[in-house]
């Protein structure tokens, strides 16, 4: 038997999240963010957080992912879809028509997300979108994957004396302000302010590495490593300087937050995805998140109308 409450967007008090997106205080949480708690007999827990609109609901609005969040248990396909079976007709009670959950990429946790995606569909969701995810194992050095295209440009950077630095002292805002600039240049959104980036890692300075590759005192290339949960590392807001391009030391970079994903034990380093869920998928970052040797995976949006 399960049983689900529906809070305001405070996690209730020992309750342990598996994805750091989901722990208490990650983020501000506007008062329309709300939790969903399920709890069965045996003290098992699982979470959904989603943003509440007029009549609807958004599982992963305003984060990189929605979903359940399993609490550290492995919860049955029984019990995900009986959380699902019971949550629709409690938000319908409360006038919400409309349901769309973004679940994390297929990597992150095959089982979990592919249960969510079969229970969803089984109880009348659609498909309404969908994007490729890459990631690359951390079982094993990431050069050998490497197109040798790329291996020639790693080469390049370190005949040319390139240096790449961690946690470097000389702080997050002088990365943050280039990373902006060089994306503002290509066009490339960033969709962090840096209060908020300053805040998350104030409080979850464990999770966060600042990565930094220099041609002597000039930052060309920069980016953040998120540890997203246990067994995943995430690169978050890279960039590069476009005086750099043609020596691609965004694999350089990649290379060392690789290699800090191994020293943490995780078990996949994310290279995030090739476009976003509601738009057209961007080919040439596809292909190159390819040739660093990612392994792709499915990310996708369900959409449920009662």
């Amino acid at each position: 038997m399960l049983k689900i409450s529906i809070t305001a967007p405070k996690i209730p008090t020992g309750t342990k999240p598996e994805f750091l997106f989901n722990k208490p205080g990650f983020k501000n949480k506007p008062e329309n963010d709300h939790i969903a708690l399920g709890k069965d007999l045996e003290g098992k827990k699982l979470l959904l957080q989603f943003r509440l609109f007029d009549n609807s609901i958004h599982s992963g609005a305003g984060l990189p992912f929605g979903g359940i969040d399993p609490l550290g248990n492995r919860p049955s396909s029984q019990a995900i879809s009986d959380f699902f079976k019971k949550l629709v007709p409690i938000l319908q009670e409360k006038g919400i028509r409309e349901v769309t959950i973004d679940l994390p990429p297929e990597s992150y946790d095959e089982e979990l997300v592919m249960t969510q995606v079969k229970v969803l569909l089984n109880l009348g969701f659609t498909l309404e979108a969908e994007t490729m995810s890459f990631h690359i194992p951390c079982s094993d050095s990431m050069s050998p994957g490497l197109h040798p295209s790329l291996m020639r440009k790693v080469k390049a950077s370190m005949r040319a004396g390139y240096e790449m630095k961690m946690n470097s002292t000389l702080g997050l805002k002088r990365a943050y302000e280039n990373i902006l600039r060089w994306r503002s240049i290509k066009g490339i959104p960033l969709n962090i302010e840096f209060r908020d980036l300053e805040r998350q890692i104030h409080l979850f300075r464990d999770n966060y590495d600042l990565f930094e590759v220099l041609d002597k005192d000039r930052i060309i290339a920069a980016g953040i490593g998120v540890r997203v949960s246990r067994r995943v590392y995430y690169k978050f807001i890279p960039g590069t300087d476009p005086d750099y391009d043609k020596f691609s030391p965004m694999v350089f970079l990649s290379l060392a937050m690789h290699n800090r994903a191994q020293e943490l034990g995780c078990e996949i380093f994310d290279l995030g995805i090739a476009g976003p869920l509601d738009g057209p998928e961007n080919a040439g970052l596809a292909a190159f998140k390819s040739r660093l040797g990612g392994v792709p995976s499915l990310k996708c949006r369900l959409k449920g109308n009662f």
